[in-house]
């Protein structure tokens, strides 16, 4: 049995579909609350950050509402893009807070770290990434703390996406390697 869409889901999917005018706005009001409902129900920080990612899964939605292919899919669309938004900023937090310490993921609470044995494991992890080779560091930072999938460091660097896994894969061995011989830095590994 087919599942009919709604008249207003329809009538979405065709302006979708054809690039009417105001497709964008139509579609956040009358998606927003469902978006922000499971935004707050699956991440649970501060409101501003609910507000954030929402308004990140819209334009991830807005970008790509294009290749729904059925109007009794757009909705379930938006709310697997906001489920997978949600997950990645979930996962960007836990790398920073491995990274550097900061217990919500910013980089600024860690450098404000009053804890002077973690303050001093920062800045020796600051030295080993600063011995390490630039395109390595470069690749390895936009991969593991930018949150950038393989394709997108490649694209972002220039490099085949061969090349770019190699170099994340020299920094990484790099950064293990020189934190496990580091006195400061060997309990994080």
């Amino acid at each position: 049995m087919q599942v009919m869409p709604s008249a207003p889901d329809a009538d979405l999917f065709e302006a979708v579909q054809a690039d009417r005018e105001g497709w964008q706005a139509l579609a956040f009001e009358r998606y927003r609350a469902a978006v922000t409902s499971l935004v707050r129900r699956q991440f649970r920080g501060q409101p501003d950050d609910v507000d954030d990612i929402v308004a990140e899964a819209f334009l991830r939605f807005l970008e790509r509402a294009s290749r729904v292919r059925r109007a009794e899919s757009l909705r379930a669309y938006l709310l697997s893009i906001t489920q997978n938004t949600v997950r990645a900023e979930i996962r960007r937090r836990t790398r920073l807070r491995r990274a550097f310490g900061a217990r919500d993921g910013s980089v600024d609470e860690a450098r404000s770290v009053d804890d002077p044995a973690a303050r001093a494991a920062l800045i020796e992890l600051g030295g080993i990434l600063a011995r390490m080779g630039e395109s390595e560091r470069r690749a390895y930072l936009l991969r593991v703390v930018g949150d950038l999938g393989l394709d997108a460091v490649a694209d972002a660097l220039g490099l085949s996406r061969s090349t770019a896994q190699r170099r994340i894969s020299a920094a990484s061995t790099f950064l293990r390697k020189s934190a496990a011989r580091n006195a400061l830095l060997s309990e994080y590994v």
